[in-house]
């Protein structure tokens, strides 16, 4: 896939500016950090998704109706910060609690638990999904080991469902964490990934 590309660096924000410049009357980003909402969130659990940009439309523009509330964005293939998850949740949270749901990597667990941690000390509960469906990262018997791939998009949509739907907190949870436990995926690649970063090395250089 062939892409346009100012600059590397600028990517992760930019791609937040270019959503918004084409979509602003139903989505907004979340004041001070690389986030993504909607613009108008119903009283329900909110539901907040998360990773590494560069997997787009994952994660950022899978945000709406029965779909996430929010997304929050790190940088290209890094987990964002714990700050900006707790934004993130705090910009929908409507006192119902918050789902989070994520891929299975070390970043992304870290932070999102620090996140989680965070949140309980402004008294916002909340429960987390991780999608572990990537058969080929680790045996079944090591299946918590597993990386989460395509299954995040299947396990985002029942989350959305979920708390769409409007049930509780503990009953997302549930729903949503059985619906993971059924998606098993192998990917392949025709050759190995460049990240932005390395392209631009190598054109600097």
């Amino acid at each position: 896939m062939k892409k346009i590309i100012n600059a590397p660096t600028d990517v992760p924000v930019e791609t937040i500016e270019g959503f918004l410049e084409a979509y602003g009357h139903k989505y907004e980003r979340v004041a001070g950090v690389k986030a993504i909402r909607c613009k108008e969130i119903p009283d329900k659990v909110a539901f907040v998704i998360g990773g590494g940009s560069g997997h787009e439309p994952l994660f950022s523009m899978f945000v709406g109706k029965n779909l996430a509330d929010a997304a929050a964005c790190g940088n290209i293939f890094a987990s964002p910060d714990p700050n900006t998850i707790m934004q993130t949740a705090l910009s929908v949270n409507k006192g119902k609690g918050v789902l989070f749901v994520y891929g299975n990597y070390a970043g992304d667990n870290l932070n999102f638990d620090m996140a989680a941690d965070m949140l309980e000390d402004f008294g916002v509960k909340s429960r987390t999904v991780r999608v572990w469906d990537d058969v080929a990262s680790a045996p079944k018997e090591r299946i918590e080991d597993r990386r989460g791939i395509a299954g995040d998009v299947f396990v985002i949509k029942i989350g959305g469902a979920a708390t769409g739907a409007g049930l509780d907190l503990d009953e997302s949870y549930r729903v949503t964490a059985k619906a993971g436990q059924y998606f098993q995926y192998r990917r392949c690649a025709f050759r190995r990934s460049d990240t932005w970063r390395e392209q631009a090395f190598f054109h600097s250089s």
